[in-house]
């Protein structure tokens, strides 16, 4: 159930924040990226051999599994709208060297 629930907050989180951040300035990315960072680090205070974090049980379960799908879908978001503009403002540069070529 807790995967369910991760893989269904990941989406929304991730869909929804990546069509907000496409009409929002490189600061709203900037923002989104940092409240991920930051959920990140609250949600993995201790990392234990490869980097598993300790998993709660019972209920606190499922809302780790809201927490994490929100900070993963945060994050996605986030990498995929900066590296698309940075894409897509690469792309003129490139054609504006082959016209000239």
């Amino acid at each position: 159930m807790a995967l369910y629930l991760l893989s269904l907050v990941f989406f929304l989180t991730d869909i929804g924040a990546r069509l907000a951040l496409r009409t929002q300035s490189w600061r709203a990315v900037e923002l989104t990226l940092l409240t991920g960072l930051l959920l990140a680090w609250l949600l993995y205070p201790h990392l234990s051999g490869w980097a598993v974090p300790l998993m709660p049980v019972g209920q606190g379960m499922l809302l780790y599994a809201v927490l994490v799908g929100l900070q993963l879908g945060l994050m996605d978001a986030a990498l995929r709208t900066s590296l698309e503009r940075w894409w897509t403002q690469r792309q003129p540069v490139r054609q504006t060297r082959r016209r000239h070529d």
